[in-house]
């Protein structure tokens, strides 16, 4: 055992669930569920809490980004579908900011996915976004910390000027590409669950570990559509629409 003066964190167990939620899981323990049944119906429940339009329950906030990539790159072709991790013929490149470069931005690749780094040590300008999209441009990566001022000089590296949000959503749109946004521990205060969606982002991922879950588990929300497609990427899309 050790002392946590950190708080929720992955490399000392996530946090400790409380006496409610082990209650529950030692009732939920007793019985078999069909799980496609179980997600679909969670799922649905918690998109009408946030007020957005889907959400899928995964294995933690690096699961849902996995998925999240796979399903900005294979749409609802069930042969692309079928390929991953097999990504030839597909568009798989992700635009990510060097500022906001982290270790976890590698579970955009587990699908086949590839991250094109923009910016340069100073800053990320519009240009330098609008001139990485290409043919094989997938989609945009986005870390949610990089929204929140300050962020900048409390980092252990030097991340000065990556591109607000808001411009980096405008500007995937105005190319029909998505934004995923990495929001791993942003859950507090609660609007955070469906504040980027509400900004424009097509697709966002959370860890629920930070707000008393446990460490492997986490969510996707967003656009109905691609979260359906990254339902279809996870274990509930292999075996029940078999």
């Amino acid at each position: 055992p050790v002392f946590n003066a950190h708080g929720n964190r992955t490399l000392l167990g996530g946090g400790t669930s409380s006496v409610a939620v082990r209650t529950l899981m030692a009732q939920a323990d007793e019985y078999y569920a069909d799980m496609g049944d179980l997600m679909d119906t969670v799922g649905e429940k918690i998109a009408d809490m946030l007020g957005v339009e889907a959400a899928l329950v995964t294995s933690g906030c690096s699961a849902a980004l996995t998925v999240a990539a796979a399903a900005c790159m294979t749409g609802d072709d069930l042969e692309k579908i079928e390929r991953i991790p097999d990504v030839s013929g597909m568009r798989n490149e992700f635009i990510i900011q060097r500022q906001l470069r982290i270790p976890y931005d590698r579970c955009m690749t587990i699908s086949g996915g590839t991250l094109v780094e923009v910016g340069d040590v100073d800053e990320t300008r519009a240009e330098h976004i609008e001139a990485a999209i290409g043919p094989n441009t997938a989609g945009i990566h986005y870390l949610a910390l990089g929204d929140f001022p300050g962020f900048q000089s409390q980092s252990k590296r030097d991340r000065p000027g990556a591109l607000p949000i808001e411009e980096v959503i405008r500007i995937a749109h105005s190319h029909d590409l998505p934004v995923i946004v990495d929001a791993a521990g942003e859950v507090y205060p609660t609007d955070r669950l469906s504040k980027y969606i509400k900004m424009g982002a097509d697709l966002v991922a959370y860890g629920a570990k930070y707000f008393g879950a446990v460490n492997s588990s986490g969510m996707l929300t967003g656009r109905k559509d691609l979260v359906a497609t990254a339902r279809k990427h996870s274990f509930i899309g292999f075996e029940s629409d078999a």
